[in-house]
């Protein structure tokens, strides 16, 4: 049988995937300032509604990537090599299919563009070239070696993914800064990103055919086998629609009631929102391939233990990242846009209160997606869908960015968090207790308003009008923050409970990157 190495394993996929999300912060920052700068904020706001678009069109994947994943854990963890080629091949016939759905229903979708955007567009684009542009990148990434990303992940090297992810992003970005400083043309900076796929999926291609000679594209799989398949697919399906229109329908109806300034006010914000909870998932993704791992072959006593153990680890950080983000908002993106482009405080309160009920879900779609959970989940993720629709069109009409914001915290607070440990308890951890949980989780939220309070009137006495008072700002906020917490959590069981677990990640992270 084969053995993984789960705290190894995520310890390296750790590395690489912080490493990758430091530059994913850092030089899409660099991009996004100078489209600001040097073009101007409508392109901003059309990058954030083609992106929306898109995101809606890769429903059409039908969560495929997790459900497939998923149905790899039991032959890797028996050595099936036959299984695993024939789930492989079945996998790229339907990766193909899917991405000329995707290219048809966008090209379909291409007349309807106008009606997205409210006001003017800028008079050098042509919204149709540009769509197809960002149309055919998405398109190159299921029609070529896309699929065999899912050998990695299941075999619980996501670094192998995030080392490739790197090189491409440190060479996409230095290429689209270089473009625009030179030419200052927002087609120059988008032509780059097919080639960018294009070049990825091939190293993707090679990297995987290296490290798994024996797994290519043959057979075809056990009706068995395909019947599970077919109904972790369905369930995926309809929870990849809840979480790509989560996402989606902010930008398209900002875009269609407010116009494509708001839409680039609103992405900015979003992008740091989104740029801190990607580096904190990065441990999070590192985790699915060794959780899976875990319940396919440990019992289920010791996984709600661990669960229990990942879920006070992580609330710590969230909480954490939640307190430097209220201290330092404002003044960052004061420095960065300017008063003009800038949110009222209460908005922003709204941004980190959603990255903290953002995060509070990461753990459970952890334990979801390992226990391959879609099916048993189809309901919670259509109601969050039409909750979201309908929430969404009255905020957008009525209450503008603010009221989207608090939509969004409104159905993932209560539909996906709630509803959905809820599932995770009835179908897997059967003997706990779904209250306690609750509650246990209540009490981190708790806690965390107040150590976010402490620490934002601490913070506000010192003036937020340079670079190295921010500086000043992140370093109390982290310091007082994590005292606080502390304070609150030392002589807590929990607390006993991950110090090891703590000890031997970090243990493991530092060892890998010193090797």
């Amino acid at each position: 049988m084969t053995t993984i190495n789960r705290t190894k394993n995520t310890a390296r996929n750790a590395i690489w995937g912080f490493i990758d999300k430091i530059i994913l912060m850092i030089l899409p920052f660099i991009t996004r300032t100078l489209i600001l700068k040097l073009i101007g904020e409508e392109y901003l706001g059309l990058n954030g509604l083609f992106t929306s678009i898109i995101t809606v069109l890769n429903i059409a994947d039908l969560g495929f990537g997790a459900a497939i994943t998923y149905s790899m854990y039991k032959p890797i963890a028996d050595n099936d090599n036959e299984t695993l080629c024939a789930i492989l091949n079945f996998y790229r016939k339907i990766y193909r299919i899917i991405g000329c759905i995707i290219f048809i229903v966008g090209f379909l979708l291409m007349p309807f563009l106008p009606n997205l955007i409210k006001g003017d567009v800028p008079p050098d684009i042509n919204l149709y070239l540009l769509f197809l542009i960002y149309l055919v990148n998405t398109t190159l990434g299921y029609l070529l070696f896309a699929y065999k990303r899912s050998l990695l992940h299941a075999y619980h090297r996501d670094d192998k993914v995030s080392k490739i992810a790197v090189s491409l992003n440190i060479l996409q970005y230095a290429i689209q800064i270089l473009v625009l400083s030179l030419f200052k043309s927002y087609y120059a900076y988008v032509i780059v990103l097919p080639l960018i796929t294009l070049v990825g999926n091939i190293a993707t291609s090679i990297v995987s055919k290296k490290m798994f000679p024996q797994l290519e594209c043959r057979g075809c799989i056990d009706p068995s086998i395909m019947k599970k398949i077919k109904k972790q697919v369905s369930g995926a399906f309809i929870g990849k629609i809840c979480g790509q229109m989560r996402t989606a329908l902010d930008g398209i109806f900002i875009s269609s009631f407010l116009g494509l300034t708001q839409v680039a006010i609103y992405s900015n914000y979003y992008y740091i929102l989104s740029a801190i909870h990607n580096f904190m998932t990065v441990t999070t993704n590192s985790m699915v391939g060794g959780v899976g791992n875990s319940i396919a072959k440990e019992d289920l006593e010791k996984n709600y233990k661990d669960f229990q153990k990942f879920t006070f680890l992580y609330a710590w950080i969230a909480g954490w990242f939640s307190c430097c983000l209220v201290c330092l908002y404002q003044p960052f993106m004061r420095l960065w846009t300017g008063e003009d482009l800038m949110l009222p405080f209460g908005t922003m309160i709204l941004f980190c209160i959603y990255l903290y009920i953002m995060s509070a879900s990461d753990i459970k779609n952890v334990y979801y997606t390992a226990r391959g959970l879609w099916w048993e989940g189809r309901w919670r993720a259509i109601i969050e869908v039409v909750v979201n629709l309908v929430l969404h069109y009255f905020a957008a009409k009525y209450c503008g960015i603010f009221g989207i914001i608090l939509a969004s915290i409104i159905t993932m607070a209560s539909v996906n968090f709630v509803y959905g440990v809820a599932i995770l308890f009835k179908h897997y951890f059967i003997n706990s207790s779904l209250t306690k949980y609750l509650l246990t989780y209540l009490k981190y939220l708790i806690i965390t308003i107040f150590v976010c309070s402490v620490s934002y009137y601490i913070c506000s006495y010192i003036p937020d009008t340079s670079i190295v008072n921010m500086i000043v700002i992140a370093i109390i906020s982290t310091i007082l923050s994590n005292l606080l917490f502390y304070a609150f959590y030392s002589r807590t069981a929990v607390f006993d409970e991950v110090k090891p677990l703590f000890i031997r990640l970090i243990g493991g992270i530092i060892h890998k990157f010193y090797k």
